[in-house]
C-alpha cells in the first residue's frame, strides 16, 4: 500500500487522492504538485498515514501547545488586584488616566 518514495492512498473521503483512481501510486512530487503545497507537507502526512490510518486526514487545531511569552498567572492575578482596588477607591478608569507613576482620580 506505501512504500517509501511512493504514495497510494486509498479512496479515503476526504483524502487529497479520494478522487482519483486510487490503485496508481504517485510520487511525493507529483501530489505536491496536483495540490500546490510542498514535498515536505506530502511527506508529513504520509508519515501521520503511517502512524495514525485515516485519522491522519481530519482536521487539526493551530494553536500552539505553549505560549512562552505569555504573562505568569501570578502576575495577571497581581494586576486584576490592583485594578480591582484602584477601581473601588475611584482611581483607576484604565490606561488613559495614568501619568507615569502618579495614579489621576477618574473623572466624577
Amino acid at each position: 500500500m506505501l512504500d517509501s518514495g511512493v504514495i497510494n492512498l486509498r479512496n479515503v473521503e476526504g483524502s487529497p487522492c479520494h478522487h482519483r483512481d486510487h490503485r496508481r501510486a504517485r510520487k511525493p512530487a507529483e501530489v505536491a504538485g496536483t495540490y500546490a503545497v510542498s514535498r515536505s507537507w506530502v511527506y508529513e502526512l504520509l508519515a501521520r498515514y503511517r502512524a495514525e490510518g485515516e485519522a491522519a486526514f481530519q482536521p487539526r487545531s493551530r494553536r500552539p501547545r505553549s505560549s512562552p511569552r505569555a504573562i505568569p498567572d501570578a502576575t495577571v492575578e497581581l494586576i486584576v488586584g490592583l485594578r480591582k482596588d484602584l477601581a473601588g477607591r475611584g482611581l483607576d478608569a484604565g490606561p488613559a488616566t495614568r501619568t507615569g507613576t502618579i495614579l489621576v482620580p477618574a473623572r466624577m
